[in-house]
């Protein structure tokens, strides 16, 4: 499919994945004459999504929540 949109982006850095939980079949995205890279999982505001359909936390992020919860005991 070519759906001739303007887009002014990165290439270098803009990367793709299909997110599907049925099989998984490679993309082909070119803008301004280069393919984007497909990669299988990304991070995103400190989680990671994978392609097919699941949601991770990062360990950072789940220690901080657990810090945050315990927080009061360590002050005091």
């Amino acid at each position: 499919m070519n759906y001739n949109m303007k887009i002014d982006l990165n290439t270098k850095k803009t990367k793709a994945t299909r997110v599907s939980k049925g099989s998984e079949s490679a993309m082909k995205i070119i803008v301004a004459g280069e393919l984007i890279e497909q990669v299988k999982e990304f991070c995103f505001l400190g989680s990671i999504f994978s392609g097919d359909a699941r949601y991770h936390k990062r360990r950072i992020a789940m220690g901080k929540e657990a810090f945050s919860r315990r927080k009061e005991l360590l002050r005091g």
